[in-house]
């Protein structure tokens, strides 16, 4: 697992790349379900937005497959959950991202987005107390 030093050292103020084994791509409304599964990428520089790349695996129905590709192309935004393949957790968004591909099943999402958020367990320098010195449990 990475500690939260690591991923501000490797993250803020440069350019990196996160390799992930899962990123879901998912709406506003969780009730939804997941538009687009697979392995990806996250990645990012300096003097710009996030960049994700997700070479999607998750059968769809064709006719369903049209009916999200249009809804895309109206605007309908996404956020996604991830894990890297050390097993950092990440969620980001909103991103309306270009698909690429004619294939319900195999197709290319790419889409720059502005929030990236990491969830990582906390470490023992990171424990919290109370002003009378209490440890503070999760």
């Amino acid at each position: 697992m990475t500690s939260i030093k690591e991923i501000i050292d490797d993250v803020l103020g440069r350019g990196f790349t996160i390799e992930c084994s899962s990123i879901v791509l998912r709406g506003r409304d969780d009730s939804a379900g997941m538009y687009f599964s697979s392995p990806g990428v996250i990645s990012g520089n300096i003097a710009g937005p996030f960049t994700i790349t997700v070479h999607d695996s998750l059968e769809k129905d064709p006719g369903k497959f049209i009916e999200l590709t249009n809804e895309v192309s109206r605007g309908l935004m996404m956020c996604f959950d991830a894990i890297d393949y050390h097993g950092n957790k990440w969620t980001g968004g909103w991103l309306n991202p270009l698909i690429e591909g004619p294939s319900s099943g195999r197709c290319l999402l790419m889409g720059n987005f502005a929030q990236l958020t990491a969830d990582l367990p906390l470490a023992g320098f990171d424990e919290f107390r109370n002003s009378n010195g209490q440890l503070l449990r999760w």
